[in-house]
């Protein structure tokens, strides 16, 4: 049955989802919830958690867990040299879908 995002089954979605959440426990550290993903990636910090944990985001301790426009752009802006040095693709497009929580768009 086709239903997800780029003609995905809702199955393989879920497959992935799974792999991805095991994956971020085994070897990041942090315990995620499928059911709000995108409201637990929304703020930027668990993006930068997951960096740290690869010793790319260094600045850590000045990001902020909390939900205020403020401290999400702060954030945000924090992650964009990481990315860029990574060759992935974030703008102020990308930023404000995972901000608002747009479904699908933190995985």
């Amino acid at each position: 049955r086709r239903g997800g995002a780029f003609g995905v089954s809702t199955s393989q979605n879920c497959g992935r989802m799974e792999i991805i959440k095991r994956w971020l426990k085994d070897r990041v550290g942090l315990e995620v919830q499928l059911q709000d993903v995108d409201a637990q990636f929304a703020n930027g910090f668990r993006l930068g958690q997951v960096l740290e944990a690869y010793g790319l985001q260094t600045d850590m301790d000045r990001f902020v867990n909390k939900d205020s426009p403020d401290v999400k752009l702060a954030n945000f802006q924090r992650l964009q040299p990481v990315f860029r040095s990574l060759n992935i693709k974030f703008d102020s497009h990308t930023a404000n879908q995972l901000m608002t929580e747009e479904p699908g768009i933190a995985m």
